[in-house]
């Protein structure tokens, strides 16, 4: 259900299943796992998640609530239509650093 990747300090987490409230328990164990120690960088590649419910909005913010609490980021990439228009239209969007694709978001940690 979640894919995880390193790509250098970047740690990546690829979500393969609806990001609603029945898995939101496992997607921080998810997250928490793929953390590397020091300051979290962590991209979520999103692109195979079919469907967001607000609470996996609210999972997305509180992800990013806890990794700035720790010095770090997140950042979101490759969003389906379904899950951009949920953070348009709940304007969510604007609290995200969103990337067309993985490569790019891991990439503009090194900027």
């Amino acid at each position: 259900m979640f894919v995880r990747d390193v790509q250098g300090a970047v740690s990546v987490l690829a979500p393969t299943t609806p990001l609603v409230g029945d898995v939101v328990d496992e997607f921080f164990a998810a997250v928490r796992g793929a953390l590397r120690p020091g300051r979290p960088m962590l991209v979520l590649d999103l692109q195979q998640v079919p469907h967001v419910d607000s609470a996996g909005l609210e999972a997305l913010l509180d992800v990013q609530d806890e990794l700035r609490a720790r010095g770090g980021e997140v950042k979101l990439a490759a969003l389906p239509p379904v899950v951009r228009d949920a953070l348009r239209a709940t304007r969510l969007i604007q609290q995200f650093q969103v990337f067309g694709a993985a490569k790019a978001a891991v990439g503009s940690f090194a900027s």
